[in-house]
């Protein structure tokens, strides 16, 4: 909400593509959640720049070694989100709320992770994402 209301132009073409799809339809269904990609786009950005949670605890699977450290199996890492989702490292302006870096967005590397990553991701992220589209959708 707090986006929508600071980036007027951003919620004008969101606005505009739910009611492309929408028309004037009562029930929204899957299908018409998927057609609505800016949606995804606003959504991802707000979850870049305002994550859910902080940091995003695992154990290492095998003995590795970062820089001049030895990791051994089974210890627990506990990666800070906020950091790799506003480095200039990753993200072009990453202070700017920019939807339409989704648009052409493709990283083999896990710089996007609100939910978490691999196996041990949170299990609600799709049921989340649905949420908060239909959510925004009927505003």
């Amino acid at each position: 909400m707090y986006y929508l209301s600071k980036y007027p132009h951003f919620q004008k073409i969101a606005r505009m593509e739910v009611e492309k799809v929408l028309h004037s339809k009562k029930h929204i269904t899957i299908e018409d959640l998927n057609e609505m990609v800016y949606l995804d786009y606003f959504i991802k950005e707000v979850l870049r720049l305002c994550s859910p949670a902080g940091q995003v605890d695992n154990r290492v699977c095998n003995t590795g070694v970062v820089g001049n450290y030895t990791v051994p199996r089974g210890t627990v890492v506990a990666p800070f989100i906020y950091p790799v989702h506003h480095s200039a490292d990753v993200w072009k302006d990453p202070w700017e709320f920019r939807p339409d870096r989704w648009k052409d967005f493709d990283s083999p590397n896990p710089i996007w992770y609100p939910f978490g990553y691999g196996p041990h991701s949170c299990i609600g992220q799709k049921l989340s994402i649905i949420e908060q589209k239909v959510f925004l959708a009927k505003l």
